[in-house]
């Protein structure tokens, strides 16, 4: 039988209890307080549950539930729950976990109370289930066994919530005051291992090593901190400074030893299958190593628009058509390790000394380098950089070590000024969150004049301000025409300025089109509808972009 400190129940009533606390010191005592209660296996499953996920970061493991299968579980276990009940929940909350509690209306309390290792063993069931059907009954059966506040805490753990009420890094700190060990010993452990539950356990125990890279196993990528100009540049590095061009590719880490080659995201899913021509042209070559880098499509000497390598993503085995159409490389601009060294410590002048010992196969290249030391210098490198079809600059510091997961100033990027369309609301719906009050989400479209009609091109949210959500929130009821659920159609009155830096062709839109990484810049309170941007003008921009025509 698990103590009580092992049941999920108790889990979830720390988490709320966490929740509350203004202070992260306190989250952080309370948190190690609970977690050295527990044995190791209830240790290794809490810790990952509180950072917000059913298995370890570099599981790569995914669940596949959603929502409807989450309110048919719910429906399955509490016969008298209504679809609109749940319909009126999911709406009020705009939070599953939240909406899940609250129709929980069990008040006896589960007679075989789910365990932390029960709740790991239901995560894995669920993994290798297939249907929806066997899925609703794993879940009816496992709901069951707990209360509303569990259920809460289950579902937002299962789905990944990110909305918790504790940070990753927060349980880092936890981790490190449970074991006695430096809060740096533990977050490099975690960087490389992406499993902080085995990293707890072994902190406990005195039995963690320092942890250097592995092949195969990769590490978060080092980040940069975006700044606004050239001269923010200047304020913050000391010079020289090593620029490189920035790419607007798929950020991308390779891993070689000997013939075998494995190429990772940024979030570390193996994408080896994705881009078969780059691992079968380093598997050609000698030697062990780890890049990273960025996967392009290059034309002539010539970075191609983003909007030619999303034809390559997400397919995992992509056509030779395809592939010969759209070919991608690597343009390599770091190294991890060397042989059986790493090089993750060493500063970056080693580092790229070292990445140019390495032969880098014909079509695959190395990223361009060069010192600036003046305002001047980094502005015309600027302009040759965006001539060559990248986004900016990315300023390095010479001395840096690769610090990975964390974006610092030890890189900054400088990218190009984004362009922008005057776009009108044609739909919003509730946000989540903190703004699950408010009308935050908003559809937009662009004038196609041919047919004299609006045709939608995109969504947004970012950019405007609390006070500005509210007030046009209040406007868009106003001008309400239609509900569907969260969704409200309204009036076309609305004008955005939206920036973008791409445009793509999609089937999501009316307009045929998707703006990429829209974000609002401004509300035009002095333009009309007629004065918005047209889909000819969109189409025009389009061919701008990918630099063909239609």
């Amino acid at each position: 039988m698990d103590s009580d400190t092992e049941l999920f129940g108790h889990f979830a009533d720390v988490l709320l209890s966490v929740k509350s606390l203004p202070s992260r010191i306190e989250k952080r005592d309370v948190l190690g307080e609970y977690l050295s209660s527990l044995p190791d296996a209830s240790l290794i499953q809490a810790t990952n549950f509180l950072c917000g996920r059913p298995f370890a970061r570099g599981s790569n493991r995914k669940l596949s539930v959603g929502g409807a299968t989450i309110s048919q579980a719910l429906k399955a276990a509490q016969h008298a729950l209504t679809d609109q009940q749940l319909a009126a929940a999911w709406l009020e909350h705009s939070d599953a976990g939240d909406a899940a509690a609250a129709v929980w209306h069990d008040h006896s309390g589960p007679s075989d109370p789910l365990s932390l290792m029960d709740a790991a063993e239901t995560f894995d069931r669920l993994e290798t289930a297939h249907g929806s059907t066997l899925k609703v009954d794993i879940l009816a059966t496992v709901f069951s066994r707990m209360d509303a506040n569990a259920i809460r805490a289950f579902v937002k753990v299962m789905l990944s919530e990110t909305r918790m009420g504790v940070q990753e890094k927060t349980v880092e700190e936890a981790v490190a005051t449970m074991s006695g060990l430096s809060l740096e010993e533990i977050r490099s452990a975690n960087r490389h291992r992406a499993d902080l539950g085995s990293v707890a356990v072994d902190a406990r125990g005195g039995k963690l090593v320092a942890d250097t890279f592995r092949y195969f196993v990769p590490v978060d990528p080092m980040l940069a901190h975006p700044s606004k100009d050239t001269d923010e540049v200047l304020s913050r590095r000391g010079t020289p400074i090593w620029v490189e061009d920035k790419f607007d590719g798929v950020r991308c880490q390779l891993h070689k030893v000997a013939e075998e080659v494995r190429l990772y995201s940024r979030d570390r899913k193996d994408i080896t299958t994705q881009f078969p021509e780059v691992a079968f042209a380093f598997a050609a070559g000698s030697g062990s190593f780890a890049l990273d880098g960025e996967i392009m499509i290059i034309e002539n000497g010539r970075s191609m628009p983003f909007a030619r390598l999303q034809q390559r993503l997400n397919r995992v085995a992509p056509a030779p058509s395809l592939i010969a159409a759209h070919p991608a490389a690597l343009v390599a601009f770091d190294v991890l390790a060397l042989d059986a060294e790493s090089f993750l410590e060493r500063p970056l002048h080693e580092r790229r000394a070292a990445l140019e010992s390495i032969e880098i196969p014909v079509g695959q290249q190395l990223a361009n380098h060069i010192e600036a030391c003046t305002a001047a210098d980094l502005d015309q490198l600027f302009v040759d950089a965006q001539s060559r079809g990248n986004e900016g600059l990315m300023c390095k510091d010479p001395q840096s070590t690769y610090v990975s997961g964390r974006r610092g100033y030890h890189w900054l990027k400088v990218k190009k000024t984004l362009e922008t369309l005057d776009v009108v609301i044609v739909g919003a719906e509730w946000g989540h969150g903190k703004r699950r009050a408010v009308l935050s989400d908003y559809t937009f479209a662009v004038r196609d004049s041919k047919n004299d009609r609006l045709v939608t091109i995109g969504k947004a949210y970012g950019g405007l301000t609390d006070l500005e959500v509210a007030d046009l929130t209040q406007k868009l009821i106003n001008i309400t025409m239609a509900e569907c659920g969260r969704y409200r159609t309204v009036t076309p009155q609305i004008v955005l300025e939206v920036a973008f830096n791409g445009i793509q062709k999609s089937e999501r839109h009316k307009s045929g089109f998707a703006l990429r990484f829209p974000r609002i810049v401004r509300i035009r309170t002095d333009k009309s509808v007629k004065e918005i941007n047209t889909l000819e003008e969109v189409i025009s921009q389009h061919n701008l972009f990918v630099g063909t025509d239609i």
